[in-house]
């Protein structure tokens, strides 16, 4: 899958997009969290050393294989590890090696799918909620299909977030 970025979505204007920071210099990183952008922020967060990445939402970050941010996400950061059933520099080093672009995911049955889960179909992703699958794009998500529709897909998100979604975490979703 090939996305080009819109140019409008190359600045941190596009108040509302979740960005992700990761080490800089690195690819990856060892850490991928995810934090909340505020109306006139314009400063790296969590300081020099970090690059800044835009999500269109933290079911976006999650597919990427991103975690909350334990600054500005704290509950949910913490429950995100709780439901993970490892310490934070385990989960994160576990996060690590799933973000890598060969790394294997094992798909299942899309319907046992939690909310929250990405997968691509026919090229394009889409995301799980409910009985529908939601196609993503950088404007939102547009188009639904029903899951019991689809025989053939490529699981996205990695498989310690699908367990942890499986577990009950609720990622925010784009409006």
């Amino acid at each position: 899958m090939d996305f080009d970025l819109p140019e409008e979505h190359q600045a941190f204007r596009d108040v509302g997009r979740m960005p992700i920071l990761e080490p800089a210099g690195t690819h990856g990183g060892d850490i991928g969290i995810g934090i909340v952008l505020q109306i006139g922020q314009g400063h790296e967060p969590m300081g020099q050393g970090y690059t800044s990445l835009l999500f269109l939402d933290e079911v976006t970050a999650l597919s990427a294989g991103h975690r909350p941010c334990f600054f500005c996400r704290r509950s949910h950061a913490q429950a995100f590890v709780r439901l993970s059933g490892m310490t934070t520099d385990a989960l994160d080093r576990v996060l690590q090696t799933e973000r890598l672009p060969l790394a294997p995911r094992q798909m299942g049955e899309i319907n046992d799918l939690p909310d929250g889960a990405m997968i691509e179909v026919e090229g394009a992703p889409h995301a799980v909620r409910g009985a529908l699958l939601l196609r993503w794009s950088f404007a939102g998500y547009v188009d639904k299909k029903r899951k019991d529709t689809v025989t053939a897909a490529k699981l996205l998100t990695p498989p310690t977030i699908i367990a942890i979604l499986a577990r009950g975490y609720q990622p925010r979703w784009h409006p």
